[in-house]
């Protein structure tokens, strides 16, 4: 296929391969295409407006739940009736599967509201590390937990500290992790008493920020393209009915008749055609021309003409001022101006007004 020819008729007659061809009418390809587009009449134009329109709002509403979607959380609460009564396994957290610290990371919104504790209460803290469930038989956990504590912290096994508790405060913590099954632990310091705690912790995962957020910012690209598009396509609409700014009167006239031609259509179906094949040529040869030489022609000047005016025999006649009101009817274009209908339904294309009972032409020379 890539090795096949075109013959193509030319002065030399050579040969064209096809790519060769299709380069050499580049010009003519978009001129049809220009012509296609501009033939485009005023009701499919208007269709498209209406179908671009509706896309803005149909990808603006997408956008809009994703968002909505994106910001919903996933909320676990937890009452706490001693100090380290606070744990939670959590179920498998979803996200981007990207390890490490990143815009990937799946925030999780960890809210205590301290309601009553002891008055020896010293301090609160918050574990969160990767796990299958925080049973812990082989010490395992509560190593990562230690490291965590001492200052080997890790984006999977992280630890955070407050002593800034009070009955009545509402602390909030914020933590990113990836994807994964974790165990959250919180614990309070109050030396050996145990029990006097009446706190409420809520834990709020977002696994879908970056699943709702991209397609819906996506979708908003989509929905402002639309838009310029709707802009587009009502600027032509816009064209085609109203009149251009700065004409004159019966350009204005004559561009409101012509929209109001358009949106009604075509009054009846087209005339037919031909019903006949066309009529026979001629069927001998043409008739033979002269076969001698012309006549000769006048030997001497003309005779003169008449040395004065014609005297007129017959009296003249004043003829009568045409009437101004012709036949036909007259149809009102707005703001005094008048159009004239002709019995065959055609239109005069002079602009009339009307004064004193009688329709007059509009002359540019009288203002």
């Amino acid at each position: 296929m890539n090795q096949r020819s075109l013959q193509v008729l030319s002065g030399d007659g050579t040969t064209m391969t096809e790519a060769e061809y299709e380069q050499s009418q580049p010009e003519e390809v978009s001129e049809i295409a220009e012509d296609e587009t501009s033939e485009l009449t005023l009701q499919e134009r208007q269709d498209m407006l209406k179908k671009s329109r509706w896309n803005v709002f149909l990808y603006l509403g997408i956008a809009v739940i994703l968002f909505g979607f994106a910001l919903f959380p996933f909320s676990n609460t937890i009452d706490l009736e001693d100090r380290q009564g606070g744990t939670w396994n959590s179920s498998y957290i979803w996200g981007m599967p990207l390890v490490g610290e990143d815009f990937t990371d799946v925030p999780v919104i960890v809210t205590i509201e301290i309601i009553s504790m002891p008055a020896n209460a010293e301090s609160v803290e918050i574990w969160l590390t990767e796990a299958n469930d925080c049973e812990d038989p082989s010490g395992e956990l509560s190593q990562k937990q230690g490291d965590a504590k001492f200052g080997n912290s890790t984006h999977n096994n992280q630890y955070w500290i407050s002593e800034d508790i009070a009955p009545g405060k509402t602390i909030e913590v914020e933590f990113d992790i990836d994807p994964g099954m974790y165990c959250f632990q919180i614990y309070f310091e109050s030396g050996a008493d145990l029990v006097g705690y009446d706190v409420s912790v809520t834990i709020s995962t977002y696994p879908n920020q970056i699943f709702g957020g991209g397609i819906g910012v996506i979708c908003l690209g989509f929905s402002l393209f639309a838009f310029i598009g709707a802009q587009k396509q009502g600027k032509l609409v816009r064209s085609m009915t109203e009149p251009t700014e700065g004409s004159s009167v019966e350009q204005q006239v004559l561009d409101q008749t012509y929209s109001s031609k358009v949106i009604a259509g075509p009054s009846g179906p087209p005339a037919p055609g031909p019903t006949g094949p066309p009529t026979p040529g001629p069927t001998g040869p043409p008739a033979p021309g002269p076969t001698g030489p012309p006549a000769p022609g006048p030997t001497g000047p003309p005779e003169a003409g008449p040395t004065g005016p014609p005297q007129s025999t017959e009296p003249v006649v004043e003829q009568p001022m045409a009437e101004e009101n012709l036949e036909g009817e007259y149809e009102d274009q707005g703001d005094g101006w008048f159009f004239r209908k002709l019995p065959d339904g055609t239109y005069d294309q002079t602009v009339y007004s009307f004064h004193e009972g009688k329709y007059y032409p509009y002359d540019e020379t009288e203002g």
